[in-house]
């Protein structure tokens, strides 16, 4: 195995915190560290949390995992990335807007402290940034017949396009993506 997935649609779950915290964690445990190891989310959210917060705890730490900060923080020890997976109405018909909302996790996943501080990786055992991948940026739209592979393949390769206050850049991207002149990216 070359990378792992704990979940797709992480958000849809209907059992936020520690539950879904202790999912993930046996998981990172089962696969060996030098496997990169993701979890998928949709509507932007990458990260599941009980509202008012709830304390999490394991051998590397005690914390309060009250929002998405506090969240990443905790699954440094586990995780290598988030696959994110946007609207596909915007993605289509705004994609600087999408490109904006990549940008709201790219900047911190990538140093950024100013609106919190995600931590970095450690699943390797070497501190890096976490990886943030696009999925699906308009596979709804496509399995519906709603946009063609075309405009998929041109929304993926603008989501790919980002780049953060710190010169970080997007992980990759998990579906087709082309180039303006028609090569795969």
């Amino acid at each position: 195995m070359d990378t792992c997935c704990v979940g797709w649609q992480l958000d849809s779950f209907n059992i936020p915190g520690n539950v879904l915290i202790a999912i993930i964690t046996y998981v990172a445990q089962k696969c060996p560290a030098t496997v990169p190891l993701y979890t998928h989310w949709e509507n932007e959210a990458l990260a599941w949390w009980k509202t008012g917060g709830e304390v999490w705890t394991d051998q590397f730490q005690s914390i309060n995992v009250f929002d998405r900060f506090t969240w990443w923080n905790a699954m440094q020890y586990y995780l290598t990335g988030g696959h994110h997976q946007g609207s596909n109405i915007i993605a289509i018909t705004n994609p600087a807007l999408y490109q904006a909302k990549l940008l709201d996790t790219l900047n911190p996943f990538g140093g950024d402290t100013g609106k919190g501080n995600m931590g970095q990786s450690q699943r390797s055992g070497t501190p890096r940034n976490f990886i943030l991948t696009d999925y699906e940026v308009t596979a709804q739209f496509q399995f519906d017949a709603m946009c063609s592979e075309l405009q998929g393949d041109e929304s993926g390769f603008l989501a790919l396009c980002p780049v953060s206050n710190r010169g970080y850049t997007m992980g990759g991207y998990g579906n087709g993506a082309r180039y303006p002149n028609g090569l795969n990216v």
